[in-house]
C-alpha cells in the first residue's frame, strides 16, 4: 500500500491582493529611480590662490602643480617674453608688457593681437586664439603711438585656457598695472576643477558655496528620507504623497 502523500493545492491571490503587490513592485522600482538621481554628480570646484607680488618676470602656475601654465614680462623690441626678462628695464623705444603661454596648447583669452583686461563678473569661455599676447604697448621708433587694454588697468583679469591631464580647464589672474613703473601686481588667481566648465572673473566659490557658511548651509541642507515599505505598499499614490512631503531640515 502507497503511502498518502496529501496533493498540494496551488493558491490563487485575489485581484485585490494582486494590484496591491504589483503596486508595490512598481512604486519600489520608482523608488529606487529616484534615489538614485540623487546620487551627486563629481563636485566642481573652484580653486583660488590669494596672493600680492609683481608678476613681471614670475611665471603663473594656475593650479599650483609645480608646473608653469604661463609668463608675465616687459619686453624690448619683441612682443615675446624670453625665459630671461624679469623686473624693471630701463624704458626704451619699444615696451611691451606680454604674457606668453608655456604650454603650446594653453591659450589667453583676447582680440587680434591683444590680451583683453576683462571686469569682474564676466564669464572666462569663447574663443581664446592667442599664443603670446600683448597687454600693452608703446612703441616711439618712428613716431610714437601706444595700444592695449592693460595701461594702467586696476583690477582688472586675465582669461585662461589651459590643460591639465589633456583637458582644457578655465582659469584667471586679477592683476593691476602701473606702466611707469613697468609693474604688474597679481593679486589672486583661480581656475574651475572641471574640465570645460567656465568661471566668472572674480569667482573663488562655486554658486552653491557662496552666501552661507557651512554651518548655516549644513542647518538648511534637505534630508531625504527613504520610503518606507508601509508606503510603498500603498502602491503609487502612496509614493506621491511621501514625494510631496517637505524635506526635514537638519537641527529642527
Amino acid at each position: 500500500m502507497k503511502p498518502f502523500s496529501p496533493r498540494r493545492k496551488r493558491t490563487l491571490l485575489s485581484d485585490s491582493l494582486q494590484q496591491q503587490l504589483n503596486s508595490y513592485a512598481m512604486a519600489a522600482g520608482a523608488a529606487g529611480v529616484s534615489l538614485l538621481a540623487l546620487a551627486r554628480p563629481a563636485e566642481a570646484k573652484i580653486i583660488y590662490t590669494a596672493v600680492h607680488e609683481n608678476a613681471v618676470g614670475v611665471n603663473l602656475d594656475l593650479d599650483n602643480d609645480g608646473t608653469p601654465d604661463f609668463r608675465i614680462c616687459f619686453s624690448n623690441n619683441t612682443y615675446h617674453c624670453s625665459s630671461t626678462s624679469a623686473g624693471r628695464r630701463p624704458p626704451g623705444y619699444f615696451d611691451a608688457l606680454v604674457v606668453k603661454p608655456l604650454n603650446a596648447l594653453n591659450k589667453i583669452r583676447g582680440k587680434g593681437f591683444l590680451a583683453l583686461a576683462l571686469a569682474p563678473g564676466k564669464e572666462v569661455k569663447g574663443i581664446f586664439p592667442g599664443s603670446d599676447y600683448t597687454m600693452a604697448v608703446v612703441d616711439c621708433s618712428s613716431t610714437c603711438y601706444s595700444e592695449g587694454h592693460w595701461f594702467n588697468a586696476t583690477k582688472r583679469y586675465l582669461g585662461f585656457k589651459f590643460r591639465i591631464d589633456g583637458k582644457n580647464h578655465y582659469g584667471w589672474a586679477r592683476l593691476t598695472v602701473h606702466w611707469a613703473n613697468q609693474k604688474a601686481t597679481l593679486t589672486g588667481y583661480a581656475y574651475e576643477t572641471v574640465p570645460g566648465k567656465s568661471l566668472i572673473t572674480g569667482q573663488t566659490k562655486e554658486a552653491n558655496e557662496m552666501g552661507a557658511s557651512e554651518a548655516d548651509a549644513d542647518r538648511t541642507s534637505p534630508v531625504f528620507k527613504p520610503a518606507s515599505l508601509g508606503v510603498l505598499a500603498t502602491g503609487a499614490q502612496g509614493l506621491s504623497r511621501w514625494r510631496r512631503k517637505e524635506p526635514a531640515l537638519l537641527g529642527k
